[in-house]
This record gives structure tokens, sequence and C-alpha cells, in this order.
């Protein structure tokens, strides 16, 4: 750099105006200039907040996952978010896609997209001048000026990645895809504080959720009044005990945030020791660090050992009574808790969070 080049001259030589020389060639050098680091990013520029709903759009592409790809559309206005499987991106395939959400929705007035070449044919071009669209966009390998739909893209992501896993097949897509758009019109936006839905729709969508509310204004009083008082008084501690089904928090890197595990000793009152049967290791996690796991319906009538296999529930019996740390040593340890007085299912400590 320029610092240690002045300081290197100036350790054996000097003359006048050393230190602009030596900016003038340091900063003229080509072999520096070609592997110098990216410069800092930019201060963000918002994009203006249409005044109105489906004024602006934001569109990206997303995929190839799960054999398809997606086209991601997102009203700038309203969060009002579409997204769509395709197994083309072609220009003609694009225009169909809008053609059907613009047949929903109307024709917006500005359409923002990246340099992807669907987008820059001149078939799209002509689609968009005859519908009295503007079409804007970014600088090439520049995705922040295309923020909105960026980030759109990576919520669907993350929900079908959630919903069918990294390697799922696309059998159960179309079901994942439209239960997460259905879920995600009905949320309260961060930035607007109001639902997609309530935005655009002017409405709350009704979901299969809206089976659990009260069918009339006393009964909501009621249940409002009932929450009131489970509030004040405080929460209730979960209890857990050895041989209980958890999920267990993960902090390794680049890995599930939860992993499945079997309670196997209690080690104080909010200590416990979780035998992994996926990594074969045992971890000591608080309780917060701890979710309750159930298993499939099919699952009722067997149990798991320690290491994670299935057993019948005589075998699970006998080993409940050899499992370490399932028998109380003193009641001083655990204060306001107690074994399970049946010596026949062995003794069990339960721990709250």
């Amino acid at each position: 750099g320029i610092v240690k080049v002045k300081a290197l001259a100036r350790a054996y030589v000097w003359w006048p105006h050393i230190d602009q020389h030596i900016e003038n060639l340091v900063n003229s050098c080509v072999p520096c200039g070609q592997n110098k680091d990216n410069p800092a990013k930019n201060v963000l520029i918002p994009w203006d907040w249409p005044s109105r709903p489906w004024q602006r759009l934001h569109m990206d592409y997303m995929g190839p996952i799960y054999n398809h790809y997606f086209l991601v559309v997102v009203d700038s206005h309203s969060k009002w978010l579409e997204a769509i499987p395709t197994k083309s991106m072609t220009s003609s395939v694009t225009i169909r896609l809008l053609r059907e959400i613009f047949a929903r929705f109307g024709i917006p007035e500005i359409l923002v997209a990246d340099n992807y070449s669907a987008f820059v044919s001149d078939e799209f071009q002509e689609f968009l001048n005859l519908n009295g669209i503007k079409f804007k966009s970014g600088a090439p390998y520049s995705p922040r000026t295309n923020g909105a739909a960026e980030n759109a893209v990576r919520s669907v992501k993350r929900a079908l990645v959630t919903a069918l896993g990294k390697a799922g097949g696309s059998s159960g897509l179309e079901v994942a895809l439209q239960r997460f758009l259905l879920d995600y019109r009905n949320c309260k936006h961060l930035t607007t504080g109001i639902s997609p839905a309530e935005s655009l729709l002017g409405r709350h969508i009704r979901n299969r959720l809206d089976l659990l509310r009260p069918s009339s204004t006393q009964d909501r009083v009621l249940d409002r009044q009932r929450k009131q008082v489970d509030s004040h008084g405080g929460v209730e501690a979960e209890v857990v005990a050895p041989r209980d089904l958890v999920w267990a928090k993960n902090y390794r890197k680049n890995e599930d945030q939860w992993l499945a595990g079997i309670i196997d000793r209690i080690l104080g009152p909010r200590r416990v020791k979780v035998f992994i049967p996926e990594l074969n290791l045992t971890w000591t996690r608080h309780v917060h660090q701890l979710r309750k796991r159930t298993l499939p319906s099919n699952f009722t009538d067997r149990t798991l050992d320690e290491k994670g296999t299935q057993t019948s529930p005589k075998n699970s019996l006998s080993a409940n009574r050899s499992l370490p740390g399932s028998e109380v040593t003193s009641p001083l340890d655990f204060r306001g808790f107690s074994p399970n007085p049946s010596p026949n299912l062995g003794g069990k400590k339960r721990v709250g969070k």
C-alpha cells in the first residue's frame, strides 16, 4: 500500500515532493488496481414507498429447487407475495405467468427486475410496452438494487426447505407452497404493520386457524379474561423426566438448529443429559434449550430405548429401571421435586424450566 511504500522510501532516500510522487506511482499501478479489494458498500438508498397497492412490483426467478423454477413477484406497497412454479424461464413463459397474476390484481405501473435475458428480451419489452408498464433494472451482478425481490426469494426458499427438507421430492411441493403463501399473506408484516391481505384486499383471508376463534363476543371476552388470569399468575414450568423425547438445541454451525434426543438423566433443577442418537453423543442442556418432541401416531404402542431404537414396552420398562440417574439421591438437591413412588416404574426425577 501507499503508506508502506512511503515508509520504505524514507528509510533510504528523500527528494522534494516524495510523498506526492509515491502516491501517483501507486495509484497508477495497473497490477495493483487489478488486484485491489472491493470498495466499501455504499449507503442504502431505499425505494420510494408507492402511494397505493399494486403500483410497483419487484420480481425475480428462484431455483432450480426440487426440479422447478419459481417466478417470485412481490408488491412493494402491500408486500403481497406471488410464487409460481415453472419448468422453464423463457420470455414467453414469464409473460404467460405474469398475465395470470395481472388477471387477478390488475396491471402495475412499474416492474423492477434484474438483467436476466428473459426480462430484457425484445418479446418481453414489447409485452411491457403494450401494457404501459415501465421497466426498471439495476446494474448487472448487483442484487441489492432489487432487494425486495431478493428478500421474497429467500422467504419462499426457506419455507419450502423447512417443509420438504433439502432432499425432499416434488410430490408435496404445491401443497407446501400454497400453505406458505396463505400464511404469509395473512401475517402482519413488520414494515407495514398490517397483513398483505388487509393492505391489498382490505380484508382478512379466512384460514383453518379461524376455526379456533370464539363464535361470539361473550366467548371472546371470557377467553381474554382467562388469558389475563393465566398471564398474571405466571407460566407453569414444563416438566421433563428421563426417557422423555425432546428436541435439543444444536449450536454447531451449518447444521440443523434442533436435533432429536432422549432425556438420559437429570443433573439438577434446570440441567439434564440428553442422548442424541443421530450423533451418538450425550449433551448437557438447560431445560430452556429443549422442546418437547412427539412421535407419529403409529409409534404410540412402542417406546424407544436410550440408543433411539424401538423396543417393546416391557423391555422399555426394564431399561428405564437401569437408566443412570433415574433415581433421586437427595430431596434437598431438587427442591420441590420428588421421585415417582412406584417401585415398578423406576423413580423418575422431574424438572421444570
